[in-house]
């Protein structure tokens, strides 16, 4: 085939580099261009100039495009039902590998998984080797490219950028700078997105969850707000507790030292379960220095006092098993992150697999025979004893900030008398979410970024 002076000089300029970072971006750039004007053959040669250059997760990316483009040039140029579908079905696979690979950026985790899921929706209209419904094909959202292939990966040279005025413990990527500080003796991981908002928005993730639990709502706020966010001792990759045992107040402290190390006089809050309870508490405790408080569930009715008899009964029974620190049994493994996977699937059962692999991958870390969870799992043992109900009520009644309270309708962790408890909070405003469960944030992540989105502008906070 014959290409017209335009590829031709693209190819040329793309061979004639001789660094494949530094081509990258032009080659992107041009084939981003050809996307929008429909001509996939020629984007898919583009890429593949830039792809024989390449290693890594670069490699997988172009891959997994060029091998889409095909497919696309199949369905609208040159239509090939056999070959459309092999396209796209190889193309899956890459985007798979590459979310698996852990060179994805913050950005790429979110994005990649929509590629897998248009993918998912095109190859549903091929019924054999060759039938399909094309009418039904044409009428599906083509998937998006975004504007640089750089803020995808995390891993890559030309995205990563060591600055010679940070601590040796931080590294930028990007927009976001990522490393750890010093809470109680303890290297906590933390990770700030700086998209020039100058409001700051601390996110605060949940029991046995991680800070990347927000990975589907992170382009959303990013639209009004810089992003502050940790893990707390004994999640995510954060350091676990060498000795004592976990309860309320460790991350509570945890939190005031990333506070008082990070973020400005003046912040909001967007917490989910533990991290909700958390916020509530912390906007509570220093009023005139939250702005906003969003709290997905994290709250809790009055205690029966006789189960909390039995329950602190039991724990003092077993408190040997709660000692952190200790020789203890190791974490089953899993063969690779599809396996954890689809051990979450019973807790998401909304959600789609590409969705579960984002989840599983932030949430394990790679051993010698395979991943187990980062969290330590002794936190599940629980905490002796619980912040007093009465004083957190009191704090929730200093609560002067607007609030925003929202419940999965069909949540796991209902509460028995949810009048009493939100008697204590004014300026609140509380939703709740169908179609979701306790974990609303991935279950309905558009939906949920609406109701945010009102609410913000609805008090002037953006």
């Amino acid at each position: 085939m014959e290409f017209d002076p335009e590829i031709l000089s693209i190819l040329a300029k793309i061979s004639n580099t001789s660094e494949a970072r530094e081509s990258f971006p032009f080659a992107w750039e041009k084939g981003r261009e050809l996307y929008a004007k429909g001509r996939y053959f020629e984007l898919h040669e583009v890429f593949e100039f830039q792809w024989k250059k390449e290693t890594k997760g670069r490699k997988l990316l172009l891959h997994g495009w060029i091998q889409l483009a095909i497919s696309l040039n199949k369905i609208f140029v040159k239509p090939n039902v056999r070959g459309a579908r092999m396209q796209a079905e190889k193309s899956k696979q890459k985007f798979e590998a590459l979310l698996l690979s852990g060179e994805l950026s913050e950005i790429g985790k979110r994005i990649v998984p929509e590629w897998i899921g248009f993918l998912d929706s095109l190859l549903s209209e091929f019924s054999g080797e060759n039938r399909w419904d094309l009418e039904r094909i044409q009428e599906l959202p083509l998937p998006i490219l975004t504007k640089t292939g750089e803020e995808l990966l995390s891993s890559s040279e030309s995205d990563s950028i060591l600055d010679p005025n940070m601590d040796s413990t931080e590294i930028q990527i990007g927009k976001t700078v990522k490393g750890t500080f010093e809470s109680g003796g303890y290297k906590l991981s933390y990770s700030i997105r700086n998209n020039g908002k100058g409001r700051a928005l601390l996110l605060l993730h949940g029991f046995m969850d991680s800070s990347d639990t927000f990975v589907f709502q992170e382009e959303f706020l990013s639209e009004f707000f810089d992003l502050y966010r940790f893990d707390y001792r004994g999640h995510g990759d954060s350091e676990w507790l060498r000795e004592g045992f976990y309860h309320f107040m460790l991350p509570l402290v945890d939190t005031q030292s990333f506070i008082s190390k990070f973020l400005p006089e003046k912040f909001h809050i967007l917490g989910h379960s533990m991290g909700g309870g958390l916020g509530s508490r912390i906007a509570g405790l220093v009023p005139e220095r939250v702005e906003s408080l969003v709290c997905l569930e994290g709250f809790s009715s009055l205690p029966n006092p006789e189960k909390e008899r039995k329950r602190f009964r039991s724990w003092l029974e077993t408190w040997e098993n709660s000692l952190a620190g200790r020789e203890r049994k190791r974490q089953k493994s899993f063969r690779n992150v599809e396996e954890a996977a689809s051990r979450l699937s019973p807790v998401y059962p909304r959600l789609p697999k590409e969705r579960l692999l984002v989840i599983a991958t932030y949430l394990t870390k790679p051993v010698e025979d395979g991943f187990v969870w980062k969290s330590d799992p002794i936190y599940k043992s629980g905490p002796p004893v619980f912040i007093s109900p009465q004083f957190t009520r009191h704090l929730w009644e200093n609560v002067s900030c607007p609030v925003l309270v929202i419940y999965g309708k069909e949540t796991n962790l209902p509460l028995d008398d949810p009048k009493e408890v939100f008697s204590h909070l004014r300026n609140l405003t509380y939703i709740e979410l169908e179609d979701a469960g306790h974990n609303m944030h991935h279950d309905r992540p558009d939906l949920l970024a609406k109701v945010m989105g009102e609410f913000y502008f609805k008090n002037s906070l953006v």
